[in-house]
């Protein structure tokens, strides 16, 4: 039986199975353990450094990555009469990091940060299909005048 990672990403694209099933392995464990550090998540040296390296290498691509975890969400998605696609925008406030550099003005008027926006499909009866997007950006100005 797959687990619920592999059935997520298991069809990522990376160019290699062994990049694949790193990337399996590294979302079971940062989900198994989401408020903890990556050591700690992996729980062995061997794990963590899989993980580093995996992130390190060029091969890997967050597009890929996504793409898989979109092919599954379109799939669960298949067959339902009605989806809900729920957007939501929230501010990342870095305004406390005065050493953070590349940041624009958030909604508030001195708040620098980035906004991350994102959204899931959802069934009216049953559970969450999963994220149709997510992506996170800095406003310009002429943006935020908006």
């Amino acid at each position: 039986m797959q687990s619920w990672a592999q059935q997520e990403v298991g069809q990522a694209h990376l160019g290699h199975a062994a990049r694949t099933k790193r990337l399996v392995q590294v979302v079971q464990d940062l989900a198994a353990h989401p408020a903890e550090s990556v050591p700690q998540a992996c729980e062995d040296w061997a794990a963590t450094k899989g993980a580093y390296r995996f992130w390190d290498n060029k091969q890997v691509s967050a597009q890929a990555i996504r793409a898989a975890h979109q092919q599954s969400t379109v799939g669960r998605c298949q067959g339902q009469e009605l989806i809900l696609a729920i957007q939501d925008t929230t501010d990342v406030d870095y305004s406390t990091h005065p050493k953070t550099t590349g940041l624009a003005a958030c909604r508030r008027e001195r708040s620098r940060g980035l906004a991350s926006c994102s959204a899931s499909s959802h069934v009216i009866h049953g559970t969450s299909r999963g994220r149709e997007r997510n992506t996170i950006t800095c406003r310009t100005p002429s943006v935020m005048m908006r």
